[in-house]
């Protein structure tokens, strides 16, 4: 649930209220696990449910940002909240003073989950920094979730540590000066198993992988690769070393690829259910084990798989993706009888054929499928 206070025209407030006061009363809340309510209004009618699921968008703005006061305004003390970072007025001196973090940011805060987003900022004064560090180290106790799509350095100060911090997302390293956000993150939440980041560059590989979070089991990555030209051999992908590593805790793999040099080496990954791959151009899967294998066998690759997602870009004509999942040639599986991969339970795959022609025999071949996936229901798609 999401509270947004800019809503209520300052003509209808009582309007507003009855609203919520009817939505807080008569909504089933036991099935309720996201919703979004946008109102200037909440007063005690909300049910403890109500509150606990809420999560409350507010702005940044240091010189009129007062947690208690929302408390106060609110009647409860949210768990979650969004914090928006946009172009903020620049803070003069004169006015630090008034908007330091012991009288902005309460002791007791206590969050459950903090998001950040916002807009790029290169004139951030170190006051506007020590408020969002304060807000994460005020909850460092009972924080579970993090999302950082911002762009201020975050300081939490010697020894916060989040140890109940078991999901992050980190979207701002686009540039890889900003990677320095990830490791901050990876170094203070030591017991992470669910992360989701967009990356472009090298040395959050390179300089410090032994930092990387030990016992992840979902990973979505959304790659802007300039990196791993120049890594010598076919095991000097930092990618395969990457999921060799987390092989016997991966449950859950998601990968966007942009700018990346390589084809995409792939280790045996034991307790993988869930795999989706979307790639900008024509990229090859490589099966890498004690042998590079050419063709993919799901019992020692992918022996726990159950869903599988394949989308290539507009851009890509070729069907090298998909047919690197497959266990012979396109054209043979009219004549293929198995093994097939029987624990796969959802497919969705999306090609685009050049032309006509290809696509009448590209959708011939995927009559076949099932052959390779006879327990799955199967949705092949095409942009064109």
């Amino acid at each position: 649930m999401e509270t947004e206070q800019r809503f209520a025209h300052p003509r209808t407030p009582r309007l507003v209220e009855e609203v919520v006061n009817l939505i807080c009363q008569y909504l089933p809340l036991q099935h309720i696990k996201n919703a979004r309510l946008i109102s200037r209004v909440w007063n005690n009618r909300a049910s403890h449910r109500l509150k606990e699921i809420s999560r409350l968008h507010v702005d940044f703005e240091p010189r009129n940002f007062d947690l208690n006061l929302i408390k106060e305004q609110l009647h409860f003390r949210p768990h979650h909240v969004t914090i928006l970072v946009r172009g903020l007025t620049p803070i003069k001196e004169e006015e630090e003073l008034t908007c330091q973090p012991e009288g902005i940011v309460p002791s007791d805060l206590n969050l459950k989950s903090v998001w950040i987003t916002g807009c790029e900022r290169s004139n951030m004064k170190d006051v506007e920094v020590q408020i969002v560090g304060e807000i994460f180290a005020k909850s460092c106790t009972t924080l579970e979730e993090v999302k950082y799509d911002g762009y201020i350095r975050p300081r939490f100060g010697e020894g916060v540590v989040f140890r109940k911090v078991k999901k992050l997302g980190v979207y701002s390293l686009r540039w890889e000066r900003l990677s320095h956000v990830a490791q901050t993150f990876f170094s203070t939440c030591p017991n992470l198993e669910r992360l989701e980041m967009d990356y472009a560059g090298t040395n959050l590989w390179r300089k410090k992988r032994a930092q990387f979070p030990r016992y992840i089991c979902k990973f979505a990555y959304y790659l802007h690769f300039h990196q791993f030209t120049d890594e010598p051999g076919p095991r000097g992908d930092s990618l395969y070393h990457f999921l060799l590593k987390h092989q016997s805790t991966l449950v859950d793999l998601g990968l966007t690829l942009e700018c990346y040099d390589r084809n995409i080496l792939l280790p045996p990954l034991p307790v993988l259910q869930s795999l989706r791959l979307t790639v900008p151009k024509d990229y090859k899967i490589c099966w890498v084990d004690e042998d590079d294998l050419e063709k993919i066998d799901y019992a020692k690759f992918l022996p726990k798989l159950t869903r599988l997602t394949l989308k290539c870009s507009p851009e890509v004509d070729t069907f090298t993706l998909v047919d690197s999942f497959l266990p012979v040639k396109a054209h043979e599986l009219k004549d293929y009888v198995g093994p097939g991969c029987a624990t796969v339970r959802e497919v969705v795959l999306r090609e685009n054929p050049e032309g006509t022609a290809e696509w009448k025999e590209r959708r011939e071949q995927c009559c076949y499928f099932w052959r390779v996936w006879p327990e799955a229901k199967i949705r092949w798609d095409t942009l064109s």
